[in-house]
């Protein structure tokens, strides 16, 4: 794995996807930023972190050669991951909220967002982005937000937490080139917050209806069942969990 740290970038998938035209590097490349003026969450949304206290990385996982079908599989793969990595640091009460932020209490400490790039209709290559609160202590407006920090009440080496992240992403990029993902849909529902339980979700319009999760179909779309019997698919952003 080829590791670059920089001060400052604007996102550290923006980084990657401009040096991923210039290189041709056939391994891992990691860039990690102690700051990011235009960090981005799922579906253009932003993520909010302060300097120099929270991980910033993404990685770019070179000539991968999926298909288009197992780009939820990678997702479940990264997410599953990154929970082992929060795992091996003690972080209590670990779950993945669907599609691939991490919760540690109930409260989100990693948002997850991946960037592939098709050729001849496959997933050549994959920039993974990852946001870590790691020992930053107040989010603006953010009630569900928290840090390993406030969780865990002491500090986390960042280079630390750094160094245990690149090895979980190795085995990661390992499994996706050798298209092994036996026992992850396994994995991915023992550990999905909310699977089979009684909750509220709320749509786009803030209408909210009861019901639970009953699976995770191949293009990573929800499927819920809601109490009045009916069920329903969901893509990213027509639901949410409320929690």
């Amino acid at each position: 794995m080829k590791i670059i740290k920089i001060n400052a970038t604007e996102s550290t998938n923006l980084y990657l996807k401009s040096l991923g035209k210039s290189t041709n590097d056939k391994g891992i490349i990691a860039v990690r930023a102690l700051c990011q003026t235009q960090g981005r969450g799922q579906m253009g949304t932003s993520w909010q972190t302060e300097d120099n206290k929270n991980l910033i990385t993404s990685y770019l996982l070179p000539q991968i050669n999926l298909e288009p079908k197992d780009n939820f599989k990678m997702s479940m793969l990264v997410s599953l991951a990154l929970k082992k990595c929060l795992e091996n640091l003690k972080v209590p009460d670990l779950k993945i909220k669907w599609p691939n932020d991490i919760l540690s209490c109930q409260k989100k400490i990693a948002g997850i967002l991946i960037e592939n790039t098709f050729t001849a209709q496959k997933i050549s290559s994959s920039i993974i982005g990852i946001g870590l609160n790691l020992n930053q202590k107040s989010f603006h407006n953010l009630p569900q937000a928290s840090s390993l920090s406030l969780i865990c009440q002491k500090e986390f080496d960042i280079d630390e937490v750094f160094q245990r992240l690149n090895v979980e992403i190795e085995v990661l990029y390992k499994k996706l080139i050798q298209k092994d993902f036996e026992g992850s849909l396994y994995e991915y529902y023992k550990n999905l917050y909310g699977y089979r339980e009684e909750q509220i979700f709320e749509f786009k319009n803030g209408q909210q209806k009861k019901g639970m999760i009953k699976s995770i179909e191949n293009n990573g779309f929800l499927n819920v069942k809601f109490n009045d019997h009916t069920s329903q698919s969901f893509d990213l952003k027509e639901i949410k969990q409320v929690y």
